[in-house]
């Protein structure tokens, strides 16, 4: 239950550090990692409550 919080705001720390770092061009690669990370969960998750 803990570990959501904890990731996200392990990412959000080293985000802030290395923000000196990314460029204006580095926005469309997280923004297409977000999208598929959340797809790719997201058919997880369907699957995992279909075998239920």
């Amino acid at each position: 239950m803990a570990a959501v919080p904890i990731i996200v705001g392990a990412a959000c720390y080293d985000l802030f550090k290395s923000y000196s770092l990314i460029l204006a061009g580095d926005i469309p690669f997280f923004v297409v990692g977000t999208v598929v990370s959340f797809l790719s969960a997201l058919v997880a998750i369907k699957g995992f409550v279909a075998m239920l």
